[in-house]
Protein backbone atom coordinates (compact mmCIF):
# COMPACT_ATOMS: atom_id res chain seq x y z
CA UNK A 1 0.00 0.00 0.00
CA UNK A 2 0.91 3.73 -1.01
CA UNK A 3 0.46 4.61 3.21
CA UNK A 4 3.18 2.03 3.73
CA UNK A 5 5.51 2.91 1.67
CA UNK A 6 5.13 7.32 2.72
CA UNK A 7 4.43 6.54 6.39
CA UNK A 8 8.15 6.67 7.41
CA UNK A 9 8.96 9.87 5.42
CA UNK A 10 5.83 11.00 6.69
CA UNK A 11 6.74 10.64 9.94
CA UNK A 12 10.12 12.38 9.56
CA UNK A 13 8.53 14.92 7.56
CA UNK A 14 6.14 15.72 10.65
CA UNK A 15 8.98 15.70 13.53
CA UNK A 16 10.89 18.48 11.07
CA UNK A 17 8.00 19.98 11.46
CA UNK A 18 7.16 20.17 14.64
CA UNK A 19 11.23 20.91 15.22
CA UNK A 20 10.32 23.75 13.08
CA UNK A 21 7.37 25.13 15.15
CA UNK A 22 9.52 24.60 18.22
CA UNK A 23 12.15 26.87 16.87
CA UNK A 24 9.90 29.64 16.13
CA UNK A 25 8.03 29.82 19.45
CA UNK A 26 11.24 29.77 20.91
CA UNK A 27 12.45 32.45 19.57
CA UNK A 28 9.70 34.48 19.13
CA UNK A 29 8.72 34.26 22.67
CA UNK A 30 4.69 34.32 23.66
CA UNK A 31 3.77 33.81 19.87
CA UNK A 32 2.49 30.65 18.23
CA UNK A 33 2.23 29.10 15.04
CA UNK A 34 -1.32 30.45 13.58
CA UNK A 35 -1.15 28.47 10.33
CA UNK A 36 1.26 26.54 8.21
CA UNK A 37 1.15 26.52 4.21
CA UNK A 38 2.08 23.74 2.50
CA UNK A 39 2.58 23.45 -1.38
CA UNK A 40 3.59 21.22 -4.04
CA UNK A 41 2.18 18.23 -5.45
CA UNK A 42 2.04 16.05 -2.59
CA UNK A 43 0.82 18.57 -0.46
CA UNK A 44 -2.73 17.15 -0.55
CA UNK A 45 -1.56 13.71 0.51
CA UNK A 46 -4.28 12.47 3.13
CA UNK A 47 -1.75 11.06 5.52
CA UNK A 48 0.48 13.87 5.67
CA UNK A 49 -2.99 16.24 6.54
Amino acid sequence: MIVDAISAAAEELAREISLGFRYYTGTFRGKRVERAVFGGGEAYEGILL
